[in-house]
């Protein structure tokens, strides 16, 4: 009969202790999910620009230029012969 009361206690004990442990964890789940709204996932920023060559050919001549896509302008100043 003692050690059914034991069990019982602890049994108890452990299970009001998880409760109280865990409740916090809860709350700061829910308010943080909160805080965010859902425009602030529809708007996408890239974090660096997107830079790429573009080739003309004039007189059978092939020159290259960087280009800012990202700006929609020009990396550079001149073009460059390739070949």
């Amino acid at each position: 009969m003692k050690i059914k009361k034991i069990l019982t206690k602890s049994f108890i004990t452990f299970f009001v202790s998880f409760l109280v442990m865990s409740t916090p964890v809860f709350a700061a789940e829910t308010s943080s999910a909160e805080s965010f709204s859902s425009s602030d996932f529809s708007a996408v920023a890239p974090c660096s620009d997107i830079i790429r060559y573009r080739y003309k050919e004039e007189n059978g001549k092939v020159y290259r230029r960087l280009y800012n896509y990202t700006r929609g302008e020009w990396a550079e100043d001149t073009w460059h012969f390739v070949g």
